[in-house]
């Protein structure tokens, strides 16, 4: 293989202009109402990948056949960053009219309806900053191809809907890349005289080019086996270097466990011989879901009991089942566009959010979920960033990786799960697999399978598809003294939005219960219905709705959208009694989500008080609720750690944002600490006496141990506001896991006194060979309260263990830093400045991560003038930038609104 692919050079070499990016002045927008599908089908692509340290040569041959009736077009190959060496089209040099570069595209001009395209083409791995196409993590040979980096690996169509056999050969030296490794099953490897060795993958499953992936490195491996439902034996390997081989296990068991669940709940079976994980470090992404070669960002697979807080074990456990659950929502159903990204992704966030749920985490990981969702995607949708779930249009499909196609489109597939009722829906996602295997779907396709296999309407279900925007509705309550019946009325707001499309409103379920004045949970009955439940559950499916509910008195409270059983926000009338929920609410989410309102309901009066120089005092109900939170015996003590832990500052100006206030960042952070301040002064003694009995003197990884650690560090969250440092000093030296140890940190970094300065010396010294845990050193840094912090991150980038050319390193000092109310809002603008040369810096080296940091700006409108005017300086001065990528170009431009 390899003196074929040396004699293939030095024959049939064409002198052709290497392709140059274009640069234009406005980037091309790509719309869903243009999408037609091919008219060819690429029946197989055939890779000869041979690696060498200053270039790589990659071979690829396309086996085209045309469809029948289908006119001859152009076959549109797309390269990026491709040197081009040869062409050849059924093995010989074409003629001038059967082929044309023109910019970025190779097109070819077909004259039989089977044909072979063969091209030969130079790319430089250990040059691309991008991280798209292949690149050099470190010393490891890696690639990520979706959306559209197989284009920067060779010419191809580089679309979706086009699936394909493939066959790569891949070629490196032995010494310094033993292992070999691509999609599919190994079916042949050998060795060559000069040191150099071939490994031939094949896979036999049709895919698109973007799960297509190859690496080349000096890599060891954790194994382990799974027998499948059907009784096949499948080979479990994750690769990584010799020193990290100790914290694969976790990540291990978390696929078998997935592998598992998603038979005996999707009875989905595991398709080829063997599955893959490579943990790399240099990634933009979480993981990539390549078919059997999953390439995953290391933090979401290395973890051990010394290196691994609880959180990183829950990430681990999530992100590989999420991946391996792609190999049927996303690999053999794939996509028939990019716009329809969401049907894989939002699916499969939902299928890994129900595993995390039903495998022990229950309901705090829903939890976590929608505090995500509302941190995140609430915002998405209130910004110049707003899109719908599936897109209509965009410049760089990088972008649109985002919060509502993901979570948002994961509540989407929750409501249709919810409505249809779990035997229904399974039977519906059993039809779906069973009529798309091997097939790119669009949106339509899953509603459709649905409809048909549930008996139920889910059509009115793509409006939450195709609409952009958070619905906000009324629930309005009077009781009828005279019927003695509690009349409710709910209402949806339709909003206009920027994209002048004439807004319907969506079906919205509604799961409700009531409770009486004792906080006993009351049977009810709604309308014509003679069924007497303490919770029910109705689709809002007009404008407006009214609704009787019988058995219900006067004194009630309303516990609305239990489990958030949508998307929405809403606004109750009368007002509910948040404190009062917060203390009897039965309904696990619903009870944190009381204690959410509670918290912004104080701390929002703190805001007004702060604002007219006033006293803020903290009303005596919540003082009630939350010693009675803080006192009484709640069996989870997970769910009492997320009750009591307090919104964060970025929260609680995100909630201003939601009520219309235009927020002055400092008085934000005034009226926030103190109210922190005043809650641990006032519940000094039980924060302490709840941290001692939670503190647990060796380290135990359990679901209690977990639940104890998690309460006894959010009450040392509280402690921090108090005159704290030796205490906590105490708690990080006696330390003995990874969760109790970045905690004190975290909270003693606030202080930036002698104990911070030994602690983080400490830390360093005994960790700074440890890249993954060193982020975690660095985080802790850039997102503290500290008043130095801003002048901190410039000691902090100049640090030798800081690389902007790391996103896991970037994302841990320069996002974590805008992530920081406390220190990225300055009087002067400086911290706004910081970012956007930041920004630029990373444009022209790594444009999608560049880009994602844009989004920290893009909420300048929601400020007081003199923040939103330097908000808005910093977002124009990336804008005028010369070359400026087209990523971030996108991104700023929606941000600017031009």
């Amino acid at each position: 293989m390899y003196k074929l692919i040396i004699i293939y050079y030095q024959v049939f070499i064409l002198k052709l202009t290497g392709i140059k990016r274009c640069v234009l002045e406005e980037y091309k927008r790509i719309y869903l109402a243009d999408y037609k599908p091919c008219n060819y089908e690429i029946k197989k692509v055939l890779l000869w990948i041979d690696f060498f340290e200053e270039k790589t040569f990659v071979r690829s041959k396309l086996i085209i056949e045309w469809k029948d009736d289908h006119e001859f077009c152009p076959v549109v190959l797309k390269g990026e960053e491709l040197v081009t060496l040869s062409l050849l089209i059924d093995g010989k040099k074409p003629l001038e009219n059967q082929y044309e570069f023109k910019e970025e595209e190779l097109l070819i001009y077909p004259e039989v309806k089977s044909f072979e395209i063969e091209t030969l083409c130079e790319i430089y791995p250990e040059k691309n900053t991008s991280l798209e196409g292949i690149y050099k993590s470190e010393s490891l040979f890696c690639s990520q191809c979706e959306a559209e980096g197989f284009r920067k690996i060779t010419w191809h169509p580089d679309r979706p809907d086009l699936l394909s056999e493939f066959i790569c050969n891949i070629t490196a030296d032995k010494s310094k890349y033993p292992v070999l490794l691509s999609n599919g099953n190994p079916v042949d490897k050998g060795d060559f005289s000069d040191g150099r060795h071939f490994v031939r993958w094949h896979d036999p499953f049709l895919k698109p080019s973007y799960l297509f992936a190859v690496v080349a490195g000096n890599l060891f491996s954790v194994e382990d086996e799974f027998i499948t439902m059907s009784g096949r034996k499948i080979g479990l390997k994750i690769f990584t270097e010799s020193e990290n081989l100790n914290k694969c296990f976790y990540a291990m068991e978390s696929l078998k466990k997935s592998m598992k669940w998603d038979e005996e709940v999707f009875g989905r079976e595991y398709d080829l011989d063997i599955y893959m994980i490579v943990a790399v470090r240099a990634f933009n992404m979480g993981a990539m879901e390549n078919k059997g070669l999953n390439i995953f960002n290391s933090s979401y697979v290395l973890a051990d009991d010394e290196t691994g807080t609880d959180q990183d074990f829950l990430n681990i456990n999530s992100v590989v089942s999420h991946e391996y659950f792609h190999n049927w929502t996303g690999n053999r159903v794939t996509l028939a566009n990019w716009f329809q990204l969401s049907l894989k992704e939002g699916l499969t966030v939902f299928r890994d959010q129900l595993f995390s749920e039903e495998e022990g985490a229950g309901s705090i990981s829903r939890i976590k979920e929608v505090r995500a969702l509302k941190a995140r995607q609430f915002p998405e949708d209130a910004g110049p960033f707003s899109h719908p779930v599936r897109p209509d249009s965009y410049v760089e499909m990088n972008n649109f990786y985002t919060a509502t196609v993901y979570e948002k489109g994961a509540e989407i597939i929750r409501m249709i799960y919810n409505w249809a009722g779990r035997k229904n829906f399974l039977e519906g996602m059993n039809a779906y697999f069973e009529e798309f295997d091997s097939k790119a779907v669009r949106c339509e396709d899953f509603i459709d399978v649905m409809t048909r296999t549930t008996g139920k309407d889910f059509w009115p279900f793509m409006r939450w598809y195709e609409q952009k925007g958070t619905p906000n509705l009324d629930l309005s309550f009077e009781y009828d003294d005279n019927l003695k019946v509690l009349k409710g009325k709910i209402t949806q707001k339709i909003f206009e939005t920027s994209d002048s499309q004439k807004k319907l409103p969506v079906p919205v379920p509604v799961k409700i219960s009531f409770f009486d004045e004792t906080g006993a949970q009351v049977p009810f009955r709604i309308n014509d219905d003679n069924e007497m439940k303490k919770e029910h559950v109705f689709l809002l499916e007009n404008i407006s709705d009214e609704f009787i509910f019988h058995n219900i008195n006067e004194k009630y409270q309303v516990s609305a959208f239990r489990d958030f059983s949508a998307p929405v926000r809403y606004n109750v009338t009368p007002e509910i009694n948040p404190f009062f929920l917060m203390s009897y609410d039965n309904n696990p989410y619903n009870r944190w989500h009381a204690s959410r309102l509670s918290y912004f309901k104080v701390l929002m009066e703190f805001y007004f008080y702060v604002e007219k120089s006033e006293k803020a005092e903290i009303p005596l109900e919540f003082l009630e609720s939350f010693l009675m939170l803080l006192k009484g015996d709640m069996r989870d003590k997970s769910l009492k750690g997320e009750i009591i832990d307090p919104p964060t500052l970025s929260e609680f100006i995100q909630e201003l944002m939601a009520n219309n206030i235009k927020v002055d960042p400092f008085i934000a952070m005034s009226s926030y600490q103190g109210f922190m301040k005043s809650i641990a002064e006032r519940f000094k003694d039980e924060f302490y006496d709840i941290f001692s009995k939670n503190y647990s003197e060796k380290y135990v990884f359990s679901s209690e141990e977990i639940s104890k650690r998690k309460l006894k560090n959010t009450c040392l969250h509280y402690i921090s506001y108090l005159d704290s440092s030796n205490f906590i000093f105490d708690v990080f030296k006696k330390a003995d896991n990874m969760t109790d140890s970045i905690a004190s940190l975290k909270f003693l970094c606030v202080f930036g006194d002698e104990n911070s300065k030994k602690a983080l010396d400490i830390f360093y010294n005994k960790w700074k060979n440890d890249a993954l845990v060193m982020d975690k050193w660095f985080i802790v840094q850039a997102s503290s309260r500290n008043k130095k912090t801003f002048s901190n991150i410039f000691q902090l980038i100049k640090n030798p263990l800081f690389s902007i050319k790391n996103p896991n390193r970037a994302r841990s000092v320069i996002g974590a830093f805008a992530g920081n109310p406390f220190a990225f809002h300055r009087k002067d603008g400086k911290g706004y400045d910081f970012l956007a040369d930041m920004i630029i810096k990373l444009s022209f080296t790594n444009p999608q991560i560049s880009a994602r940091f844009v989004s920290f700006l893009s909420n300048y409108k929601g400020f007081c003038e003199s923040s939103r005017d330097m908000m808005y300086e910093s977002l124009d001065k990336i804008y005028k930038v010369k070359d400026l990528s087209k990523d971030v170009y996108e991104m700023v431009s929606m941000a600017v609104g031009c």
